[in-house]
This record gives C-alpha cells, structure tokens and sequence, in this order.
C-alpha cells in the first residue's frame, strides 16, 4: 500500500517523465497503483499505452533542450582549447579567424540586401549603406564563427552519447467507429478529423484516392475531432452520425466535407434528402438534447486530447502518427511499407 506522500510523488515524477528511465524507490513502475479505490485500482500500465505520445514529446523536448544548452557549451569549451593550444586568448582567437576570412559585400550583394528590405529600411539606398554595411557585417561574422565552430567539432572529434528518442506506435483504440474498407485489413488508419477544418476539407481529395487504391486492404477509421473554435463543426459531426444510424454514414460524410465550409442546419437537411433519409427521424436525432451521439463524440474528443493531438487532421497508421497533411505520394509510401511489414509477419 503506497502512502499518500509516496504516491504525490509519484504523480509529481510522472508528470516530468521521469517514471520511465528510474525505479521508484525500488519498485517496478509498472507494479505502481496510481490510484485506488474500493474494489479495485488504475495502474501505471493502463495509462501507459494512452500516454506513450505525450510522453515521447516530453522526451524530445528534453532532448532538444537539452542538446541545444551543450552545443553552446561545447562551442565555448572548444574555443577555450583551441585558444589555449595557440597560447592566445579566445578574443585573440576569434578576432584574428575573422580577420584572415572576412570578405568586404560587394555591391551588388549590398543592393539585393537593400531590395529584399526596402520596406522596412525605408531610405534612399545611399543613406542606408551604413545600416546595410553593419548588418551584412554582423551576418558574416555569425556566419565565420559557425563555420571555425564546425572545423573545431571535426578537429577534436566530437561525438554524440545522448541518443534522441524513438518516436512510438501508438495503441488507438478503433472502438466502434465508422469505418471503411476491409475489416481485418493488415494496415489500420484512424483518423482524427473535424469538419470545419480547412486542411482536412483538403485532405480528403487524397484520402478518396487512397480509398480506390486501397479500400481491399486497408480499414480506414473515422473518430470525431471538432475544435470548439469552429462553431458549427460540432453540429455536423452529430449529423453525420445521425446520418448513420440509417446507414448512410461514409455518403453523408463525403457529401458534408464537399459542402464545407457552409455548415447549416438548412445544409444538414439538404444532404440529408439527397441521401434519401427519412427525415423527421434525422431532425429528431439531430435536435435531440440528450443525443448519445454528442456523448460518442465527446469521447472521441476527450480520447484525443489524453492521447496528446493538438490539432487537425491527424493520422495513425498502424499506430503510426501523422500530423497535419500529408501528400498522396507521402502517405502512399507509408500505407505500401506497412502491408509489407506486415506480411512479413
């Protein structure tokens, strides 16, 4: 039994990440009740496959800060030892590298500096010379001391121990969700998608390529994602659902992402004639207040979030994540590398 201090700090550790590379005052992790109750318990190893993105992004952002802060010190370590084995001073060092390297902008690098800024220097060309001398001189000088830093790392063999994190497959749980294609396809893609969303409406131009291409072998799964920035997207996916308690969920989806950005009630109903709905029983399920389809998709939403989406569209195939948009070509190669991963097995 954890007592209550024990298990703060467990909380207070799991939330920087550092659960995964310590044991916990001797303990397994994954033995860990992260909270208990009568009758049972929630353990570290259930929340581990809902967290294993967020907490790789924790990781990467640590990694990257990390590399950034010794990069700067190495930079100064490694001017030190080069000044120190020239029995000159780092000053002396660096001033005289940029003395032997220093170019004077010719003219016509001057002028294409002056067009590409124009608007913000705001000068005839011959009064901005000197502001044009000075920043072109603060570049070049950036510029020599990256360049003498770069001849440095090779010099005195620099190498890399700390070793970036690998970005993992996430456990998506598909649950009931519409989908399309072959049901014990190989190759899952669940995507997270919200109707209102600009770069989703653009996404589904190669989504329906990848359908005819793929629809025998891939299950392709639908989950809700509306943004509460978009006002109307919520109202939509609650139709399309609706839409698919008569069976018409893919047809009335396709219809609704083609008719965006004009998300309506007037437009909810006229795709929903044009499908050939019966109507008074879709208006009843979109108007009514306790909707189970608002609660379906408000788990959709309440999953993402936990699982660490930050926006939309976002893809997992096979687990594997796929932010933003993605070209055909792109999302192609991926769908052709796991069948053949996956018929390996």
């Amino acid at each position: 039994m954890q007592t209550p201090v024990r298990k703060w700090i467990l909380g207070i550790l799991a939330g920087t990440g550092l659960i995964f590379s310590v044991q916990l005052f001797g303990q397994d992790p994954e033995s860990v009740d992260i909270l208990e109750f009568q009758g049972g318990s929630v353990t570290y190893t259930e929340t581990e496959p809902i967290l294993k993105y967020r907490m790789y992004t924790l990781r990467q952002n640590e990694y990257e800060m990390r590399y950034e802060v010794a990069v700067r010190l190495l930079k100064k370590k490694l001017f030190a030892s080069e000044a120190k084995a020239l029995g000159v001073s780092v000053e002396k060092l660096l001033d005289q590298y940029i003395r032997e390297h220093y170019k004077q902008p010719s003219e016509e690098v001057m002028k294409d500096y002056y067009e590409m800024y124009l608007s913000e220097l705001r000068l005839p060309y011959e009064k901005a010379v000197p502001i044009i001398r000075r920043e072109l001189d603060l570049i070049q000088k950036k510029e020599l001391m990256h360049e003498y830093f770069k001849t440095l790392v090779e010099k005195y063999a620099v190498h890399l121990n700390m070793e970036s994190p690998v970005e993992p497959r996430m456990d998506i749980d598909p649950e009931d969700d519409p989908f399309w294609g072959n049901k014990n396809g190989r190759v899952v893609v669940v995507e997270f998608s919200d109707f209102e969303c600009q770069y989703c409406r653009k996404s589904q131009t190669i989504i329906r390529q990848i359908e005819a291409e793929y629809k025998s072998k891939i299950k392709w799964v639908f989950k809700d994602f509306p943004l509460s920035v978009h006002r109307q997207s919520l109202k939509a996916h609650i139709a399309v659902a609706c839409a698919g308690e008569q069976g018409k969920y893919f047809p009335y989806h396709r219809e609704l992402y083609d008719a965006a950005p004009d998300l309506s009630d007037a437009v909810f109903i006229k795709i929903a004639k044009d499908k050939k709905l019966d109507i008074p029983q879709f208006q009843k399920c979109l108007e009514d207040p306790d909707n189970i389809k608002l609660q379906e998709i408000n788990n959709d939403i309440e999953y993402g979030r936990l699982i660490g989406l930050r926006g939309t569209p976002t893809l997992f195939v096979n687990g594997k994540i796929i932010p933003g948009m993605i070209s055909h070509e792109a999302l192609k190669k991926i769908i052709d590398e796991e069948l053949e991963r996956t018929e390996k097995k």
